[in-house]
């Protein structure tokens, strides 16, 4: 018989403007929420400007976000309650991996790139944690914005 994961599932919340600017520029950052973009930065990105659309982007950036924090969170309860047997704490998020956003534009379908911010993020919250985050993007693309970011 196969054991089971144990795993929970979670809404993924909405970044936040202030999360967003731990990568992203804030003029860029707020023309795409105001829907304030041209028709070519729209195409660049690959759809257009919507209400839900933004939704998306915020939530697919606050998902990947959570995930990481879910493992800062259980680390540091670790370090509390210590067991050598533990499996090494994980977490997922399966509407992330928007990884062509660059610090001021958007391209490929990634507005924002949530593996970027949910790195700074972090990096910034759990500094006696983490020091340094390595990002493997197997995509073809070398996920572009994210080499830059």
């Amino acid at each position: 018989e196969q054991d089971l994961v144990d795993c929970e599932f979670v809404v993924s919340p909405l970044a936040t403007v202030e999360e967003l600017e731990t990568t992203h520029s804030p003029e860029y950052i707020r023309r795409f929420l105001e829907g304030d973009q041209t028709e070519r930065e729209q195409r660049n990105v690959g759809f257009p400007w919507s209400l839900e659309g933004v939704n998306r982007a915020l939530s697919s950036v606050g998902g990947t976000m959570a995930a990481a924090c879910s493992v800062c969170r259980e680390l540091e309860r670790r370090q509390v309650h210590t067991s050598t047997l533990e499996v090494a704490p994980w977490a997922a998020h399966i509407a992330g991996g928007t990884h062509h956003a660059f610090y001021d534009y958007g391209e490929g379908f990634s507005v924002f790139s949530d593996i970027a911010v949910a790195a700074n993020v972090v990096l910034n919250r759990y500094p006696h944690l983490v020091k340094r985050i390595l990002i493997i993007d197997l995509d073809v693309h070398q996920g572009n914005g994210n080499a830059v970011l």
